[in-house]
Order: C-alpha cells, then sequence, then structure tokens
C-alpha cells in the first residue's frame, strides 16, 4: 500500500506544477537595474527622487553599452520573429515577451534562387532563408527566381509554400 501513496504523491504534486492550460508563462524578473530606476519614484523628496533618477539612467546606460542589459521593443522582436519564422528553436524568453500576436502566421519575399532535386522537389532561397519542398508534385509553371513567395503556417507545425498563387506544397525551412 506504501508506495501506492508514494505514486499518488507523486501524481498530486506533478500536476500541481504544471501551469494551467492557457496560462501564459511567467515573465522573467525584471533587470536589477530596472527595478532600481523603478523604485526611485517612492522617494518623497524632489530633489533625491531626481538625484537617484539620473543616477540609476546612467547605470542602465552604462549597462546597455556594455551589452549588459540588452533593451528591445515590441517591433524589433516582431522583426526578428519574422526572420526566423519556420526554424525550429529552443524557447527564448525574450522572443515570448511580445506576445502572441507578433507571431507572424506567414511571410512573403521574392526568389532569389531556385532549384529542382533529383527527387523531383524544389530548393528555394529567399531573402533570409532557404526552404525546400518534402513533397513532389510539380507546380503548373516552373518557378523562377524574382517570382514573390508566400509561406503560411499549417497544422501541427507545417508550412506551405506558395509561388506566384501557384498550388501550394508542404515545406520546412533549411536554414
Amino acid at each position: 500500500m506504501i508506495p501506492s501513496r508514494i505514486a499518488v504523491a507523486a501524481v498530486a504534486a506533478a500536476l500541481l506544477a504544471v501551469p494551467a492550460v492557457g496560462q501564459s508563462p511567467r515573465k522573467a524578473a525584471r533587470p536589477a537595474q530596472l527595478q532600481a530606476l523603478i523604485a526611485c519614484r517612492a522617494i518623497s523628496d524632489a530633489a533625491a527622487r531626481l538625484s537617484c533618477f539620473d543616477r540609476q539612467v546612467a547605470a542602465i546606460d552604462d549597462a546597455e553599452a556594455r551589452s549588459d542589459l540588452v533593451i528591445v521593443d515590441r517591433q524589433q522582436i516582431r522583426s526578428t520573429r519574422r526572420s526566423l519564422f519556420g526554424l525550429t528553436l529552443p524557447r527564448i524568453a525574450l522572443l515570448e515577451s511580445g506576445g502572441q500576436d507578433t507571431l507572424p502566421q506567414e511571410v512573403e519575399g521574392k526568389i532569389r534562387s531556385v532549384s529542382g532535386t533529383p527527387d523531383g522537389k524544389w530548393v528555394f532561397q529567399l531573402e533570409d532563408a532557404v526552404w525546400r519542398t518534402t513533397e513532389v508534385n510539380a507546380f503548373q509553371a516552373d518557378p523562377k527566381a524574382g517570382e514573390d513567395v508566400k509561406i503560411r503556417r499549417g497544422p501541427l507545425g507545417s508550412y506551405k509554400l506558395s509561388v506566384e498563387g501557384r498550388s501550394a506544397l508542404r515545406a520546412v525551412r533549411v536554414r
């Protein structure tokens, strides 16, 4: 009987450790430099508060100049997410801080170069990425450099690539 009580306790502990469905991941703690700057607001004496702000802003400026502190805005997060579209990456808190609204559902670009593979698939070089189709299917017309390409998210982590509005093929980002 004792092993079953241990098993029940272990399962209960595991369930309590899992966040509820729909809960957002915990935000990372604010950097110490930012906390110190925010703490300046609590100082009632105006001259002391201003001195605190000046001191903490200088500390943040120095830390940012040394790359000890990195400051990004929502647009930079969106741009980075777009450039990483299609790559499988570990969870990076900085990229998650922009919210789900910044996750691109599709990207568009121009083909820099395209080539067929011996097994009937295609390899596309775009501005900042290389994609390969994963299914064999001929386009109505062979794709050419300079044509527009659209890649959109599909179900279960898949991607669909279409050229100039032609039928889409499944694809994976190579780099």
